[in-house]
């Protein structure tokens, strides 16, 4: 492909990318509509109990207190509710609507910092990411905090390359809106990505040209009003929001501690998360160190990218509370240097480049035809249940198409068909995120309590209380009362529990065996949904009369009665 052709496909031919970005959103909204998991009901449940409540300042939780996030993706998700009624598909539509908008903020910076060509191919390559997609598979929060800091920090880098004030100031307003998203880490991360800029630039002595009253008042007027508000109507917010939900987040000491993560297994996920672009980090790294040598302008765009990717790497890495996605911080830097990178390979007529690009690939059909040698040696039934995976026809369709595309990628970019290169592996992800969907669908039983709330509706009197055994996180009680409309409570484990709070509403909420056991006495009757062996054992030592109403992949809904079992 001659320069003036691939000079043309990156400088005019934005509708290949379009086209792309189309077919991909498709994609992610194709299955929005399905019932909630457990591990996503809070940010479902949070903005509905904002409209049940009619107070849109203090999140809640199960009607506890929610000190854990700021109410900003709440806000969002509770408009959507008002506007299109409150449904899962709503929730997670708002989610994917965050992402859409990362990704269009990505590309305006990387236009910015290096033409438009490049910034299409970074809000494509994002939404391309196979953690972007199985992320925007539930309901969630982190693309409003992750929308937020990449709108903070074009705003600061248009600033320091154009010294307009008006950027200045949207800088300021993506600091509050950030804060306003995840609270403090919010506001310091692109804080501090920014400050290590100045640093690493020897801008340090210009710092004072940074400090804007007016861009100060936005950013208090994003800050204050909400943290004030809690603070006069909750005393123990303050306490409760800024040691234990950040510093004692950070340590390892949050009450439950339900997201310790180890740093090697996140950073090992963060890795393979990043899928298929992970494949291209020799790219990346090629890159970054040639702009580092050429200096001037190349030199100051690695620096601010290398800045933006060193913060949340070393908060992430040291912070002793984290999860997976976390990892998404990682993506927008590395995904501006390597669209940066693609873009200069299109106009290179070195077959040496295009290789770096091709070989990545040779890997993806190998490791297919390997699995698909170890899949033809196993037991299918156990297969199927070791990797909870639909059914082993599936893993052969997955791994055969892997294996065609892959090798057909690799063609393309032998022969420098770029466009043809980047097509493939659209419908490559496209297939990826098909078969990621059809895993989620079928680890649905195994993460959800949505049986035992349908079955509680349609037997419960007005008063029946309903219990859950102890849960892998505490909110993910909230799928309860999302589907119930009512409070529900949680039987703590008799050793090793976690449910542990600060808060006195959400202890309330947290019951031993012995109070549970009164509460039956007292009542009658109670509803207990809970995995089905371990709560026959704890009922019978109990000494508590139950009947099973229904099941569910090993849990099961009980009425727990206050006579004894015959």
């Amino acid at each position: 492909m001659s320069y003036q052709v691939e000079n043309r496909f990156v400088k005019n031919d934005k509708y290949f990318w379009v086209v792309i970005f189309l077919l991909v959103s498709i994609v992610y909204l194709a299955s929005i509509n399905r019932p909630l998991r457990d591990a996503e009901s809070k940010y479902a449940e949070i903005p509905r109990e904002m409209i049940v409540t009619g107070d849109w300042v203090t999140p809640r939780l199960d009607f506890a207190r929610y000190f854990t996030k700021p109410p900003l993706t709440f806000w969002v998700t509770a408009v959507a509710y008002k506007i299109f009624g409150v449904h899962p598909w709503v929730a997670r539509l708002t989610n994917i609507m965050w992402a859409f908008l990362a990704a269009y903020l990505l590309g305006i910076l990387a236009s910015r910092m290096y033409g438009a060509g490049t910034g299409r191919i970074a809000a494509v390559m994002f939404i391309l990411t196979a953690e972007v997609f199985t992320y925007c598979l539930d309901a969630g929060i982190e693309f409003g905090l992750i929308s937020c800091i990449i709108a903070s920090l074009t705003a600061f880098w248009i600033y320091v390359n154009d010294g307009r004030k008006l950027y200045l100031r949207l800088f300021y307003l993506g600091l509050g809106l950030s804060f306003l998203a995840k609270g403090i880490l919010g506001f310091a991360l692109p804080a501090t990505i920014a400050g290590l800029y100045l640093i690493c630039s020897g801008r340090l002595r210009e710092v004072w040209k940074f400090l804007d009253v007016p861009g100060l008042v936005i950013l208090g007027l994003g800050v204050l009003p909400w943290t004030i508000a809690m603070s006069m109507r909750h005393p123990d917010f303050l306490k409760c929001f800024v040691i234990n939900e950040h510093f004692g987040a950070f340590l390892g000491k949050r009450d439950s501690n339900d997201a310790l993560f180890p740093t090697g297994l996140f950073l090992a996920l963060s890795a393979g998360e990043f899928f298929p672009w992970i494949l291209y980090l020799p790219i990346i790294i090629r890159g970054t160190i040639l702009a580092l040598k050429e200096g001037g302008e190349e030199k100051e765009k690695v620096l601010f990218l290398g800045a933006w990717l060193f913060v949340p790497l070393m908060v992430f890495s040291l912070s002793k509370s984290k999860v997976d996605f976390y990892g998404m911080h990682f993506y927008p830097p590395l995904l501006i240097l390597l669209a940066m990178q693609l873009r200069r390979t299109l106009m290179e007529k070195q077959m040496t480049s295009h290789r770096l690009w091709s070989y990545p690939w040779l890997l993806v059909p190998v490791l297919a035809i390997v699995s698909l040698v170890f899949l033809k040696s196993q037991e299918s039934s156990q297969l199927v249940e070791g990797l909870g995976i639909p059914s082993i026809g599936v893993a052969y369709e997955f791994l055969i198409t892997a294996a065609v595309l892959g090798f057909l990628i690799f063609f393309c970019w032998t022969r420098k068909k770029t466009r043809h290169a980047f097509a493939v592996i659209a419908i490559f992800m496209i297939f990826f995120f098909y078969f990621t969907e059809k895993m989620f669908v079928a680890a649905y039983p195994d993460d959800s309590m949505k049986f035992a709330a349908d079955k509680y509706n349609q037997v419960a009197k007005e008063g029946d209380i309903l219990f859950s055994d102890e849960l892998p996180e505490f909110a993910h009680i909230a799928i309860l009362p999302y589907y119930t409309g009512k409070r529900a409570y949680l039987l703590r484990d008799q050793k090793n529990s976690k449910l542990y709070f600060l808060l006195k509403d959400r202890m309330e909420l947290c019951f031993n065996e012995d109070q549970f056991k009164q509460n039956v006495i007292e009542q009658g009757k109670i509803y207990l949904v809970g995995k089905t062996k371990k709560t026959i054992r704890r009922l019978d030592k109990l000494g508590l009369g139950y009947r099973i109403l229904a099941r569910s992949d090993g849990k099961a809904l009980f009425v727990v009665m206050a006579h004894l079992k015959d």
